[in-house]
């Protein structure tokens, strides 16, 4: 709440109207007790006075010494209010209005820089070098000059919300987002995950001692048949004992493909038994495999 005292001009800034965005350099001269200061209209509110507000002048005029206005005084203001209200605009005033106006807006809106620049292309490509140092010299001042209070004639970017959207949209919105976030977070948790993996997977590829956790999954790769013909080249144990360490080797490959050989044979034989006849099939057992080995043992009875 301020007394105010007149009007003054200063940097110019955009303010919002009924048929859009214009620009002024209009302000205000209003006296909050003893003190005086230019406020925008931007700062200016059109509702109606609170109790606090109030209170607050009131305790400040008090303070400084400053007689509070009379109704008498109020009532003539208003008169005077409703002159300005009413006031009939000649056609001089109009078109000086409007001039003020273009000639603001020309100074700070964007496409009239573009505009200027592509006359000065022009320009340029017909040769006319004194056109382009007066249009270059325009151009020049439109683009350093800013508007006040971090206004602009374009659409603000903390623009209010749609008038059609409602709180569930806004809702809506923001879960979109936060899912959107959440979704990226894990993409990257993921990406830096498979990274430190095939570290650790180059790291015990080359010998190299791993001392981190243990329990970490690495990848492998599945086995679901054992092939008794794959060559390993398997590696002396830790302990320094090799192949040839007594009751501990393994029999050789050669051997290996030996057995499997004669049990594919056997498999064979017993499969010829059947001669057509549908019969429950029976895995090979030990006794059968025994059975079938020739020992070269020969008993005499």
């Amino acid at each position: 709440m301020a007394l105010i005292k007149g009007f003054t001009t200063a940097r110019p800034y955009a303010l919002n109207g009924p048929n859009g965005t214009f620009v002024t350099d209009q302000y205000v001269k209003a006296a909050h007790g003893k003190a005086i200061k230019e406020f925008p209209f931007i700062a200016a509110s059109s509702g109606k006075f609170t109790d606090s507000e109030f209170n607050r002048y009131k305790v400040t005029c008090h303070n400084e010494g400053v007689t509070l206005p009379t109704k008498a005084y109020l009532l003539d203001k208003i008169d005077e209010i409703n002159k300005v209200i009413n006031h009939s605009w000649t056609s001089e005033e109009i078109k000086g209005r409007l001039k003020r106006i273009k000639d603001l807006k020309r100074r700070f809106d964007p496409a009239e820089r573009e505009r200027v620049a592509r006359i000065l292309e022009e320009a340029r490509e017909r040769g006319d070098d004194a056109k382009v140092e007066e249009l270059q010299e325009e151009l020049d001042k439109l683009g350093t000059q800013r508007l006040a209070f971090r206004t602009s004639l374009g659409p603000s970017k903390l623009s209010e919300t749609p008038k059609g959207q409602s709180e569930q949209d806004r809702l809506a919105e923001r879960n979109r987002e936060n899912r959107r976030l959440n979704a990226e977070a894990v993409r990257k948790a993921q990406l830096k995950e498979k990274a430190k993996s095939r570290e650790i997977e180059m790291a015990i590829k080359r010998g190299e001692a791993y001392h981190g956790d243990m329990s970490r999954r690495l990848r492998t790769k599945a086995k679901f048949v054992y092939d008794v013909n794959e060559s390993v080249d398997k590696k002396p144990a830790a302990n320094g004992s090799g192949t040839n360490t007594p009751g501990t080797s393994t029999p050789k490959p050669a051997a290996q493909s030996q057995l499997s050989s004669h049990l594919a044979k056997l498999k064979e034989e017993k499969y010829q038994e059947k001669k057509g006849i549908p019969t429950i099939h029976k895995p090979l057992m030990d006794d059968d495999v025994i059975g079938s080995l020739d020992l070269d043992i020969d008993v005499e009875i």
